[in-house]
């Protein structure tokens, strides 16, 4: 399943996409994140450019990873 390749965005609530500068699947995620903004749903974007895919999961090791997780809890 590729939600990039989806046809119809109707009905989606905001999405909230946090990237890895990174990460194999950067790109993909910053054009999900553009095309479905096109669509008209709210879309906020972080972009953080000096980590890697799956940071969240570091968060005990790398202040950067802990921080990005707390800001978003924070919204």
């Amino acid at each position: 399943m590729s939600p990039l390749r989806a046809k119809d965005f109707a009905g989606l609530p905001p999405a909230y996409v946090m990237l890895g500068g990174y990460d194999p699947l950067h790109d993909e995620g910053l054009a999900y994140a553009e095309k479905t903004a096109r669509r008209g749903v709210k879309v906020t974007l972080a972009d953080y450019a000096d980590l890697v895919h799956g940071f969240i999961y570091l968060q005990t090791v790398l202040p950067q990873a802990h921080d990005a997780v707390a800001r978003r809890r924070k919204r």
